[in-house]
């Protein structure tokens, strides 16, 4: 069972959240998409960047978990919202970006390059990727059950699939200087 399908454990996240409107990541992310780009947002949750993300470009929202696909079904009514299983990608659709902000480090790590690999066979031709990763979560209180992987720069690269390339590596801080980072790929022709 995926720990934010228990509808308890998808409140305790949203209620922890709801004040944290840091929109750093988004805000690089879309120096990367263009106002003409259908773009993917994995793991939209409470759906705080989606909203962001709508202002910019076509976006369509997604979750694997219940509770956040009503949430976000009941809070943005006139956007598209997946339910999406971020390993397996089990979509007809092509997008011309995908967006994640701290969804992916939940995966198991061999799970990561298995999803990267199946987000790319959903990108259009040179299609972008923007995925923000924790580096440093010990500031962090983290409930019980719920996983979390962190990564670097160097660390990042051996789960990066042949089909995609680096275009940017670049951390930032979300709480504590650097704990945080984002890296944008472009698919391969």
């Amino acid at each position: 069972m995926n720990f934010f399908d228990n509808a308890d454990n998808a409140k305790f996240y949203m209620d922890m959240i709801k004040d944290d409107l840091n929109k750093t990541l988004v805000n690089h992310a879309i120096k990367y998409f263009d106002k003409t780009m259908k773009v993917l947002e994995l793991g939209s949750a409470a759906g705080h960047d989606l909203k962001i993300l709508d202002e910019y470009v076509e976006v369509v929202g997604s979750d694997n978990a219940e509770p956040f696909i009503r949430h976000l079904k009941d809070t943005f009514y006139d956007l598209r919202i997946l339910r999406l299983d971020a390993v397996t990608m089990d979509t007809h659709k092509k997008f011309d970006g995908i967006y994640s902000n701290k969804v992916l480090h939940h995966l198991e790590k061999a799970d990561l390059k298995t999803s990267l690999e199946n987000q790319a066979k959903v990108l259009n031709s040179k299609g972008v990727m923007v995925h923000g990763f924790w580096q440093n979560i010990d500031a962090l209180d983290t409930p019980d059950g719920l996983l979390f992987n962190t990564y670097n720069q160097q660390s990042i690269q051996e789960y990066i699939p042949d089909t995609l390339e680096i275009v940017h590596f670049e951390p930032y801080k979300e709480y504590e200087y650097e704990d945080s980072f984002f890296i944008v790929l472009r698919k391969k022709d």
